[in-house]
């Protein structure tokens, strides 16, 4: 019988880019727009964003029935724009260190 999947915990990373989109907001919004475009539905409709000099994450929990699939299109995008923009899919340290 298959697990049942209450929400998919997601952290995205971004490494190598100006740190002054992070910190007016824009991130924040192009991920909520791609969010809105994939159909994803947030738990509490919170995205947390958090700077360090090296790396931006932007973590949010997806919800509902398509939880599932947002996230594979999550991964999907991830896989394309880490070939120009280093977009990262949370993983270990170590594997984060890789993308440098």
């Amino acid at each position: 019988m298959p697990t049942p999947v209450d929400a998919v915990d997601v952290q995205l990373g971004f490494r190598g880019q100006r740190h002054d989109i992070y910190t007016n907001g824009r991130l924040q919004d192009e991920v909520r727009n791609t969010l809105e475009k994939l159909g994803a539905k947030l738990r509490n409709n919170l995205i947390e964003v958090r700077t360090y000099p090296d790396v931006t994450y932007v973590t949010f929990e997806v919800i509902g029935s398509n939880k599932v699939d947002v996230a594979f299109h999550l991964e999907e995008l991830v896989s394309l724009e880490n070939k120009t923009t280093h977009l990262v899919l949370t993983e270990t340290q170590d594997q984060i260190q890789e993308h440098n």
